[in-house]
């Protein structure tokens, strides 16, 4: 990307977040976060590993660095920041589902008939979830997974414990 495109973009992102309402996951802080910039170069790498205290430095981090791409875990650590899996200290996690709509059955046409498509099964997700496990509506959070579908978090305190073999017999029984 040029340098006029990529300052351009900066400006840009900057102005959405210096002035967007930022919503973030519950327990934010004991996240790992990870960021990939508008970059000059060809090569694309994502900023890992990295830990906040508070909401206001989340905040204040993304109106500076004004990111192309912020994610967070669905994990929870004791340190979040830790540079290798083992060191973080894992706590729990959040139930996920992941609709990616180039997946689904049907033929697409383009990339808005793939998202619409995708929306409508993570409707149909959040239907099922709410009337056959009985989560309130305020545990389901539905973003945009970045590219090809949504994502749906549980965060409902009776599924963040659960171990891999409890969330496949979840998954098993939803699909």
């Amino acid at each position: 990307m040029n340098e006029k495109t990529r300052n351009f973009l900066v400006n840009r992102f900057r102005g959405y977040y210096s002035q967007a309402e930022i919503h973030l996951p519950p327990e934010h802080i004991s996240r790992e976060w990870g960021f990939i910039s508008f970059s000059d170069s060809s090569e694309t790498f994502m900023k890992r590993h990295i830990a906040f205290g508070s909401e206001g430095e989340i905040t204040d981090y993304l109106k500076g660095i004004a990111p192309a791409h912020a994610y967070y875990s669905v994990a929870y650590y004791e340190y979040p920041s830790a540079p290798k899996m083992k060191e973080k200290n894992w706590q729990k996690a959040d139930l996920i589902f992941d609709i990616d709509s180039d997946h689904l059955p049907g033929k697409i046409t383009s990339y808005a008939d793939m998202l619409e498509k995708g929306k409508k099964e993570t409707f149909k997700l959040m239907e099922f979830l709410l009337d056959d496990f009985g989560f309130d509506e305020k545990d389901v959070h539905i973003v945009f997974s970045g590219g090809r579908g949504y994502h749906c978090h549980i965060t409902d305190p009776s599924v963040l414990h659960l171990e891999s073999p409890e969330r496949r017999e979840i998954v098993d029984y939803v699909s």
